[in-house]
């Protein structure tokens, strides 16, 4: 029985994905090798080992980001949110940069942690 999943994000730069990790603390394995889930083995070329997971989370070639929730500490999906959200937040930043955007994040007020990038033209 398989138990991976697939999120519906994409991650276009590793690097940009290792930098947000070492931001949280968290442990990310670049290059390709072998990742394996509670089904089976799995071709990635990044890994992150998310705090509570029993399996890391992967990322395959094409981008796709798979992972296995199974025997993980109840509440640990949050770090999976916190790691994409803030991936997508930095990625944005660094996308918009390179076309020289400006490019600030900022917390909207009420509503704690929840955070989004205005890029600015």
């Amino acid at each position: 029985m398989s138990h991976t999943s697939k999120l519906d994000i994409k991650v276009k730069n590793v690097d940009t994905l290792a930098t947000v990790c070492g931001k949280l603390g968290i442990v990310c394995t670049t290059g390709a090798h072998k990742l394996r889930l509670y089904d089976r083995e799995h071709d990635v070329v990044a890994s992150v080992t998310l705090p509570g997971w029993h399996y890391p989370v992967g990322v395959q070639a094409n981008g796709d980001v798979i992972y296995d929730h199974f025997r993980s500490a109840p509440g640990t999906m949050k770090n999976l949110a916190k790691l994409t959200n803030e991936y997508t937040l930095s990625e944005t930043e660094r996308t918009a940069r390179k076309a020289r955007k400006r490019c600030t994040r900022a917390v909207r007020k009420g509503k704690p942690g929840w955070k989004w990038v205005a890029v600015y033209v």
